[in-house]
């Protein structure tokens, strides 16, 4: 009894994830052709708020993370399913399990450290049409003993997670993605005569006033704002600075919010390249920054903090060069 009321409670929640699933999926306006048995798996870590999904009828058996989820609730209806879907196959058949896991490793490991920064990505759905194999595109040896062919499996999961991962990366940068950066919630109460020198030092910080008020039979104002986690550090130094101590600031995250400016964004009309120069690059991802870039300034700090490849060249030796003539 104790183990069917469990199996109910889980029965349950399996039942309100998919039907949230469901309403997610129709809010965002997914396309018709998919739907939440296709999932296979969230990331990274397998909690995160991306999705994996397989469109191929063939892979469901073994992909669908859902049906997975069901199986393990419900063995006996998922007995009666695979019994019903049972066939012989074609000899590659035994090879989707393998390519199933080595597609949702290399997702991990994209999601886990995304191609601008190295972090974590965030709401993004990866979508594969089909999976196919090609007769002479596994390597297969064969045994000694008995004369049968064996495939060499760490070499097939190696490609397949190489290969997946880049076309994940090149997907991913092909549809224009955008920072997510933490966001404070600024609470300042002061007087009356330092409220310019506020509103001046908020604007540098790219901070947004969200709402003013008077303290009620007092001369002071309290102020409310959000500033960027980045744009934080001295910030009370500088409002005690401007305002000569006569202010009580009060910082505590918010939310994360998405930066508009594209990242990857390179001047390609005629005006934005006279204004900003032809800084576009054949053949790999340019990272230079104009001074008033601010998402670009962004990702360069990170790489450049994280070691990663940036376009920035650093002198490393350099000889003093004579332009003067010499007296004959």
């Amino acid at each position: 009894d104790d183990d069917d009321d469990d199996n109910r409670l889980q029965f349950q929640k399996f039942t309100n994830l998919e039907t949230q699933l469901t309403q997610q999926w129709t809010a965002c306006r997914m396309p018709s052709s998919t739907n939440t048995t296709q999932i296979v798996a969230f990331g990274p870590r397998s909690v995160g708020a991306n999705m994996l999904l397989v469109r191929d009828d063939a892979m469901q058996s073994c992909a669908g993370l859902l049906r997975r989820l069901h199986a393990k609730i419900m063995p006996a209806v998922a007995v009666l399913a695979d019994d019903d879907e049972d066939d012989d196959g074609d000899e590659h058949t035994q090879q989707y399990p393998l390519i199933c896991e080595a597609m949702k490793n290399a997702f991990q490991s994209v999601t886990n450290k995304g191609p601008l920064c190295g972090e974590e990505m965030y709401g993004v759905a990866f979508v594969v049409d089909s999976v196919r194999i090609e007769s002479n595109s596994v390597d297969v040896n064969v045994s000694s003993e008995r004369a049968v062919p064996v495939v060499d499996t760490r070499l097939l999961t190696t490609n397949i997670m190489t290969t997946f991962r880049e076309a994940c990366i090149d997907s991913f940068l092909s549809c224009a993605p955008r920072l997510v950066e933490p966001m404070y919630k600024v609470s300042i109460q002061t007087s009356a005569e330092v409220l310019g020198a506020i509103y001046d030092v908020l604007q540098r910080r790219k901070g947004k006033v969200t709402g003013d008020s008077i303290v009620e039979g007092t001369t002071l104002f309290d102020i409310e704002a959000l500033l960027p986690v980045i744009e934080s550090f001295g910030f009370c130094d500088e409002l005690r600075s401007e305002s000569a101590g006569n202010v009580v600031p009060q910082l505590r995250f918010s939310h994360w919010s998405v930066i508009e400016q594209d990242p990857l964004w390179l001047p390609i009309t005629p005006s934005d390249i006279e204004q900003y120069g032809n800084i576009a690059h054949r053949n790999q991802m340019s990272y230079k920054v104009h001074k008033y870039d601010y998402v670009k300034t962004l990702v360069q700090n990170v790489r450049k903090r994280k070691g990663l490849k940036t376009d920035i060249q650093n002198i490393v030796d350099a000889e003093k060069q004579s332009t003067l003539s010499r007296k004959k």
